[in-house]
């Protein structure tokens, strides 16, 4: 062969090839489908327990999405305590007792029921 026709032949290839990886230089990445998210606020029925019974209020939050038939997603929860048991400061819910986050890595609906795991 000649070198033109190397030269071509290098060039149909080079050509081939970006437009083969075309949605990679552009940086494209697997459409994601949005399966659930919510978040919320509630309190601990009964609180924290005996002896002094003090109120929870808890925040979470989560999403889940399934890219490329993969599972993922993330989940956020944070209960608060009051500053103080009895009067002034018992409403004030200050108090981070605890926080707990994570990734989801299972999905599986039960009728009206969605369990994640992580």
């Amino acid at each position: 062969m000649s070198n033109r026709k190397y030269l071509f032949v290098a060039l149909a290839l080079v050509a081939v090839m970006t437009l083969a990886s075309w949605p990679l230089l552009r940086g494209q990445q697997p459409a994601a489908r949005l399966v659930a998210r919510g978040a919320g606020t509630s309190i601990l029925e009964g609180g924290s327990g005996s002896p002094d019974y003090m109120p929870v209020l808890t925040k979470l939050a989560f999403h889940v999405e399934q890219v490329a038939g993969v599972v993922t997603g993330a989940f956020e929860c944070l209960a608060f305590g009051p500053s103080a048991l009895k009067g002034a400061g018992s409403g004030n819910f200050s108090n981070n007792i605890m926080y707990v986050s994570g990734n989801v890595e299972t999905l599986k609906v039960e009728g009206d029921t969605l369990r994640i795991t992580s």
